[in-house]
């Protein structure tokens, strides 16, 4: 249901992941590109909620971080979670960005529900708990009718790739020229303890959806259209694929555009318990429509590319679907076991 406003100035912990951790001194450029990409979503966010009126937001800032209007430094040896935990203690709402690997964003989640009083501005714990995996997700999409990559449509001597069960941002997805390549490799990465995926390569174009979902099972929003760029490099005799940046809001004109639409509200209908920001991936083929590929039950670096003005009232929808900001009904603060409510 629609969370009841709280009274202002309402306080919000924004916390991303990478960023308050800090990372090693010899962090490799995967490790450095997320962090730089992640901290690129944190302070547009921040900058974002500090021109709305009656709220409050503190930063998480990381070891490597100076000093800022509005941080917070971190404490010395305390672990993300219990940073944040601590915080969810004392603030009146959470603002996560984390990845879903290794479930971080559902641990997150479920620290903030267990601290019983901050409100979490996303999906609730069993929604992250599903998006995290794209085993379960696909498997949701397909009962409801939706195209995946199904390994049943696509011939041994296609293409095929390997990815991570919960792997965020093409990280470790390999393309081999068949199945049986691709089934090698799976069974090496499975042996050294890694949760992966064999699927077939979905040829077309790239895209990614942007939605506000409401929690309150409301119809989800389609903020953005945007254009994914997607290159494959040689490396150590793999194809490996690589992520470029997100051309935010580039097919928003597109006729195809209220079919997606609809094509993306049954693909948030399928995850019940989405909320906040949502992005989805999927692969526009030229067989086969619309092929759902994942969908990432947070805030995606898609919001930084679209322009502020449109940011902003995006940001103040969201808000309000929590009861914070500006365009939330007046009311007081709920009682504290109220303030978990997603």
């Amino acid at each position: 249901m629609r969370s009841p406003p709280l009274a202002a100035p309402a306080r919000l912990w924004l916390q991303e992941a990478l960023s308050a951790a800090g990372l090693p001194a010899d962090a490799g450029p995967d490790a450095l590109a997320m962090q730089a990409e992640g901290r690129a979503m944190r302070d547009t966010l921040a900058a974002d909620l500090a021109t709305l009126p009656g709220l409050q937001t503190i930063l998480a800032l990381g070891p490597d971080e100076a000093p800022r209007p509005g941080g917070e430094a971190p404490p010395a040896a305390v672990s993300s979670l219990a940073r944040l935990r601590g915080a969810a203690a004392r603030h009146d709402a959470v603002w996560a960005i984390a990845p879903e690997c290794g479930g971080e964003l559902l641990a997150w989640a479920e620290a903030v529900a267990a601290a019983g009083r901050a409100r979490w501005i996303g999906p609730r714990p069993e929604a992250i708990r599903r998006a995290s995996s794209k085993g379960l997700t696909l498997a949701a999409w397909a009962a409801a009718g939706l195209e995946t990559p199904a390994p049943d449509q696509a011939a041994a001597d296609a293409p095929w790739i390997v990815k991570p069960e919960d792997g965020a941002g093409g990280l470790l997805t390999h393309r081999h020229p068949g199945r049986a390549a691709a089934e090698a490799e799976a069974a090496r990465r499975r042996a050294a303890g890694e949760a992966v995926r064999v699927e077939p390569w979905i040829a077309g174009e790239a895209l990614s959806f942007s939605l506000r979902v409401p929690p309150d099972g409301g119809a989800p929003e389609l903020l953005a259209c945007n254009r994914q760029r997607l290159h494959w490099r040689a490396a150590d005799g793999l194809a490996v694929a690589e992520l470029g940046p997100v051309d935010s809001g580039a097919l928003d004109a597109d006729p195809r555009r209220p079919a997606w639409a609809a094509w993306a509200a049954r693909a948030v209908a399928a995850l019940p318990g989405l909320a906040g920001f949502v992005g989805i991936d999927a692969v526009l083929s030229p067989q086969r429509g619309l092929v759902g590929l994942e969908l990432n039950p947070r805030l995606t670096s898609a919001y930084v590319g679209l322009p502020p003005a449109r940011r902003r009232a995006l940001l103040r929808a969201v808000l309000a679907d929590f009861g914070l900001g500006p365009d939330a009904p007046a009311g007081a603060r709920p009682p504290v076991s109220e303030g978990a409510a997603c």
